[in-house]
């Protein structure tokens, strides 16, 4: 265990360690005026702000809200652009709102800051992706004619109907003569951005597809410490059922985690390592003791602390902005540091103390939470087995065992 947590310990200060990816590029302001800088490549969940240096040898980042850029590049890699283009807004899973539950686009005007897939000679495929709803949104510049790739749902008599009007609209404009093609394209990036690499290959004419960075650990790391309150119920069995018996404990405990998203632009998925120590608790319990003849007013007397590592995947939904609820599930390592007291009432003498062995030191877990800004809300259950190494006084098996459950509930704060 003790080797497990140098590991542990070691891929922590590496994280901390690691350099962000900072790339070459420039930005534009409202008001026109451009600056050479190096940006950050990469986010973890969808930006309203960039982060970059004036200098790449320089520990001082600055930052500059999205809302007040036209342009900003970051060279061979990405490219997002403010244009207003032509939109009908609609519903979570790109459904036509009530108002408009028809096969007719309601075309309205609005200004985006838009990611340039793909960009030739007086040629743009952009995209739009709406943080509240996720809808995608995907649009055609051409010699400064900007239109709406055209998709939506709609409703009719209790059935969704799939209006793919996309495939017509770019048959009549971007034909690359071969029907079958367009009569399989399907509204996603990967779809659009291999057809029109074709359709502009076929016309001769060059085009740019911006490539993906890669990223160093530093960009989809999050750090975090955590304080929680343990509650654990332990039941223990021997071959002779007078042993039998059941205890709970609360265990306050503060633990260290390390989070990399696996998405580059938006939070979904993630890998979760984190250490908690759950500090000694006890209790005292009473028991009776029973043998063929008599019985005899006992107690148990329990003292408890635990160390977990646990490597978790975990998958999290938006509610609105910076509000997210997550589930996971994981594995994980435990040093049980118990022991139990089997007392006599009547002269306070043991006639059974067991200790923890921590020869099955394997356990799973599952958790859910709420997660808003650097604050993390995790409910968490993990189920311990073992046995112990027993000293018994009575006439029984020495052989005991103990199933433990575990619910924590833990707050995190994102320190990094």
């Amino acid at each position: 265990m003790k080797i497990r947590l140098t590991y542990f310990f070691l891929f922590i200060g590496t994280l901390i360690h690691a350099q962000t990816t900072f790339k070459k590029g420039t930005f534009t302001n409202l008001n026109g005026d451009s600056k050479i800088v190096y940006i950050q490549v990469y986010v973890n969940q969808n930006f309203k702000e960039i982060k970059f240096k004036n200098d790449l040898e320089t520990n001082i980042i600055e930052t500059i809200p999205i809302s007040s850029l036209m342009y900003f590049e970051i060279f061979d890699y990405q490219k997002y652009i403010r244009k207003d283009v032509p939109i009908e807004i609609l519903d979570k899973g790109m459904f036509a709102k009530s108002n408009n539950n028809t096969i007719e686009f309601n075309i309205t005007i609005q200004s985006y800051f838009l990611k340039v897939l793909l960009e030739s000679e007086n040629f743009k495929l952009l995209y739009y992706l709406d943080e509240e709803t996720k809808n995608e949104y995907y649009f055609i510049e051409d010699k400064n004619q900007i239109e709406l790739i055209k998709y939506k749902k709609i409703r009719t008599d209790n059935k969704v109907k799939k209006i793919k009007a996309f495939r017509k609209q770019i048959f009549a404009s971007y034909n690359v003569k071969y029907k079958t093609t367009i009569a399989k394209l399907d509204y996603n990036s990967s779809e659009f951005v291999n057809y029109f690499k074709n359709y502009l290959n076929k016309n001769n004419r060059n085009y740019r597809k911006p490539e993906k960075a890669a990223r160093d650990f530093k960009d989809a790391v999050n750090l975090n410490v955590s304080l929680g309150n343990g509650f654990l119920s332990q039941d223990i069995a021997n071959n002779s059922p007078n042993f039998n018996s059941s205890s709970s404990l609360n265990l306050i405990n503060f633990g260290l985690g390390a989070e990399y998203f696996l998405n580059d632009n938006i939070k979904s998925y993630s890998l979760v390592l984190d250490a908690k120590y759950y500090l000694k608790g006890n209790s005292e319990d009473s028991f009776t003791f029973k043998t063929i003849n008599s019985s005899f007013d006992s107690r148990i007397k329990s003292d408890l602390s635990i160390l977990t590592l646990n490597l978790k995947l975990r998958k999290y939904w938006q509610l609105k902005k910076s509000n997210y609820i997550f589930a996971d599930i994981g594995i994980g390592l435990n040093k049980n540091s118990g022991n139990t007291e089997y007392i006599f009432n009547n002269n306070d003498s043991k006639f059974v103390d067991l200790e923890s062995t921590n020869k099955n030191n394997i356990h799973y877990s599952f958790g859910i939470g709420y997660n808003y800004k650097n604050f993390l809300l995790n409910i968490n259950y993990s189920e311990f087995n073992g046995n112990f190494d027993s000293f018994v006084t009575s006439s029984t098996s020495n052989s005991f065992l103990y199933k433990q459950n575990l619910f924590n509930i833990s707050l995190s704060y994102i320190i990094y």
